[in-house]
C-alpha cells in the first residue's frame, strides 16, 4: 500500500533530495520542452522564468501561473506552496491515474525558493480544459467509469482527493476524448469514520448520473 504524509515542514535544504529527479516519462518529452527545461534550471527566480515565457510565443497562457504547450503544461509558483502538489502525483502516478496530470520535471530555481512544474495531459495537445458542467450532458458512460475506476484506485491506498467530492465546479473535461480531469491534487486524504470508500464513491456515482 502506497503510504501518503502530508508534508508539515519542507526544508529548502531538501530541495535535489525532493525535487530535482526525472520521472519515468522524462524521454517521452517534446523536444522543444526539453529545451525550455533547460532555460529554466538556468534561472534565478520567476522574474526571470516569465521574461523567457513573455517571450516565447508557443506558450499559451491558461492562468497567472499556468501555461500550456501542446500537452504538456508549465506551473509556476513557490517550492513551499507546491511541494504538497509534488509529492502527491509522485504518490498517484504510479497508479495510472487517468484524471491527473503526469508529473514530468520538478525544476528548483537559483534562488531556492521558486519552482517550475513540468506536468503533461495525455491527449490534450489540441484539445482545451473545460468546466465540466458546461458540457456534462455529453459525456459518455465510458468517461464517467473511468473517472470512478480512478477513485477505485486510490480508494485501494486507503486515499482519497476531497476536491472531486466537494463540487462537479472542480471538474474539467479533455474536450477531444471527454475525459474528466482534477487539476487540483495539493490535498490528498485518508479515510475515516465520517468519509468511507463505499460511502465516497455513491456520492461520486450521484454526482456522475450513474445513480439516480
Amino acid at each position: 500500500m502506497v503510504k501518503f504524509h502530508a508534508i508539515k515542514n519542507f526544508k529548502i535544504n531538501n530541495i535535489d533530495s525532493k525535487f530535482n529527479k526525472k520521472s519515468e516519462i522524462n524521454d517521452k518529452m517534446n523536444e522543444d520542452i526539453l529545451l525550455m527545461s533547460n532555460e529554466f534550471k538556468g534561472m534565478h527566480n520567476l522574474k526571470d522564468a516569465y521574461n523567457f515565457i513573455d517571450s516565447n510565443n508557443n506558450l499559451q497562457e491558461l492562468d497567472l501561473n499556468l501555461f500550456k504547450y501542446k500537452d504538456f503544461y508549465i506551473r509556476t509558483g513557490k517550492i513551499f506552496n507546491l511541494s504538497p502538489y509534488v509529492q502527491n502525483l509522485k504518490t498517484i502516478n504510479p497508479l495510472k491515474i487517468k484524471c491527473a496530470p503526469l508529473l514530468v520535471e520538478t525544476i528548483p530555481l537559483k534562488n531556492e525558493q521558486d519552482i517550475i512544474l513540468i506536468t503533461k495531459i495525455p491527449n490534450s495537445e489540441n484539445s482545451e480544459l473545460i468546466k465540466y458542467n458546461k458540457v456534462k450532458k455529453d459525456i459518455p458512460l465510458i468517461a464517467k467509469q473511468d473517472f470512478i475506476n480512478d477513485f477505485d484506485k486510490l480508494a485501494k491506498q486507503g486515499i482519497y482527493n476531497p476536491i472531486i467530492n466537494e463540487s462537479t465546479n472542480n471538474w474539467l473535461v479533455i474536450k477531444n476524448n471527454n475525459q474528466i480531469y482534477i487539476d487540483d491534487w495539493s490535498n490528498l486524504k485518508t479515510f475515516d469514520k465520517e468519509n468511507k470508500p463505499n460511502t465516497l464513491k455513491k456520492e461520486l456515482k450521484e454526482m456522475c448520473g450513474l445513480i439516480y
